[in-house]
This record gives structure tokens, C-alpha cells and sequence, in this order.
């Protein structure tokens, strides 16, 4: 048993995705939620991983949390309900989710992070909620979809 824990110690202290997160997760998680409850979307954008930035303008993102806030209103309280670490294509990723209260209904919020340059960045912000599939929800977001122009994707240099 001993050498067991000793060897998840050195893994986790060796491991510089989980050594990354470890250090102040719950702070990065805590900066996340207050950019997206006070709307400063700058910010969050800022927090985001390289791999999102390409698939969603900054305008995007802002329209898409407006039509989210429109549908549930301001995310009023939210309880940390699983936080799990896994890997994906060889890269750590840690992943938060919550309970939400908004003012007009619950919702989950779902957080994932990755390491970049030895800092968590933001590869996920999710929101979902029954909320969503009322019909008054539901006539929102076709009237967005409808009217939305494709985000472009910048092409993969690699």
C-alpha cells in the first residue's frame, strides 16, 4: 500500500498537467465563473486555450453567453458537484462540474481546462439547462441560429 501512494504522489508531483492544475485550480475555476457572472467577457476570452480561440471569435462567444444569459438570466449561486482529471490525445485535462442556480431556472456548468506554457487554460465553458428546450427558449435560439454567419476557422499551420 505504501509503495502505492508513494508512487500517485510522484505522479502527481512529477506530472506538470496535474501539477499545473493543482496549483490554484480552484481560484482559475473561481475567475472563470465571476468573468461570466459580472459579463466581462474579455477577460474569460483572455482565459481561453489556443485550440478554442481558433474555433470561436471573441464576438462569438459573446453572443452566444447573451443568448444563454437571455434564456436563464444571471447565474445566481453554483456548487461544485465532480471534478475529474483524465487525458486526451496526451494532453491533462481537468474538468469541473457544476450545479447552477440562474434566475430563471438550473443548469449545469461544465469547465474544462488543459495546460498551456505551464498555466490552465480554458478549453470548455458549457452551459446546459432543461431551460433550453422550452418553446420560448427554443424560438430564441433558432432566431440566433438562423441568423448567425459561420465563425471562421482559421487553418490548422502545423
Amino acid at each position: 500500500m505504501k509503495i502505492l501512494t508513494i508512487f500517485i504522489l510522484a505522479v502527481m508531483i512529477f506530472s506538470p498537467g496535474i501539477r499545473a492544475f493543482a496549483q490554484g485550480d480552484q481560484a482559475t475555476v473561481e475567475k472563470v465563473l465571476n468573468y461570466y457572472h459580472d459579463g466581462n467577457y474579455r477577460q474569460l476570452y483572455n482565459m481561453m486555450a489556443i485550440e478554442t480561440l481558433t474555433l470561436m471569435p471573441y464576438e462569438g462567444m459573446v453572443e452566444v453567453l447573451n443568448i444563454e444569459k437571455k434564456i436563464l438570466g444571471e447565474l445566481t449561486e453554483y456548487v461544485l458537484i465532480e471534478e475529474t482529471t483524465t487525458e486526451i490525445n496526451s494532453k491533462p485535462q481537468k474538468i469541473f462540474r457544476y450545479i447552477a442556480d440562474f434566475q430563471r431556472g438550473q443548469g449545469f456548468i461544465i469547465l474544462t481546462f488543459i495546460e498551456e506554457g505551464g498555466q490552465a487554460k480554458l478549453m470548455n465553458f458549457h452551459i446546459d439547462s432543461p431551460a433550453f428546450l422550452k418553446p420560448e427558449s427554443k424560438k430564441i435560439i433558432d432566431e440566433f441560429t438562423k441568423s448567425q454567419q459561420y465563425f471562421p476557422i482559421e487553418e490548422d499551420k502545423r
